[in-house]
């Protein structure tokens, strides 16, 4: 709910302060940068998972050696319950508040595309951090690594 309501609230902001630019040459820089930074956003809003798994890994090992759940029951949980309400949601209700103000591409497929584009790199961040995450036992290492893969990703 919390990645929902700072989706929402960072789209006003934003979408005021690159309000329907220009066609020219800073115009584009200008929407460059807003794509830019909308990336670095659910790129590194993505880093908060880190800590979320390495807690949840001793858990994971004993319910499963247990009998408890399988893998598979695990991974269906963790994906129905962290990447649609944290991932999709979000960076649809972003994408959807800051397209049109912006001034990108007036048409529907093009707003489509903006909106996959936003999902699918929120996703795949999301998987990198996963799997920092599984990768990497200690969570500041893993923090520390995490940063540096969205920074030069």
């Amino acid at each position: 709910m919390s990645f929902s309501f700072s989706a929402f609230s960072l789209s006003r902001p934003h979408s005021f302060i690159i309000f329907i630019c220009s066609d020219d040459i800073p115009g584009f820089q200008n929407r460059m940068g807003m794509i830019f930074f909308t990336l670095a956003l659910f790129g590194f809003g993505c880093l908060t998972t880190l800590a979320a798994f390495s807690s949840e890994r001793l858990l994971f090992t004993r319910e499963r050696a247990n009998g408890y759940y399988n893998p598979f029951t695990y991974f269906a949980a963790k994906l129905l319950f962290d990447v649609i309400p944290l991932r999709v949601i979000p960076a649809f209700v972003f994408g959807a508040i800051v397209y049109n103000p912006v001034g990108l591409v007036p048409q529907v497929d093009s707003f489509w595309r903006f909106i996959l584009v936003l999902v699918l790199f929120n996703l795949s961040a999301s998987s990198v951090v996963l799997l920092l995450s599984i990768l990497i036992k200690n969570a500041g290492v893993a923090n520390l690594v995490g940063s540096l893969v969205m920074l030069f990703k």
